[in-house]
């Protein structure tokens, strides 16, 4: 059953970001990007990305 894992399908899964959840543990396998017990830590790649794209705000900018 999507999103329930465990005996039954009873246990809700909590995987973030397009995990996907383990169908018998529950155990998350996060999508590229994504770490931690339920992928919503981003990786460090990811951020600096993001932030090498955004670039810093400057005051008075804009």
């Amino acid at each position: 059953m999507e999103g329930k894992y465990g005996p039954g399908c009873k246990q809700v899964c909590e995987c973030y970001h397009g995990g996907s959840c383990h169908p018998a543990t529950g155990h998350c396998s996060c999508t590229p990007g994504w770490l931690g017990p339920t992928c919503r830590e981003e990786d460090a790649d990811t951020r600096a990305q993001k932030q090498s794209v955004i670039g810093p705000v400057l005051p008075g900018a804009g």
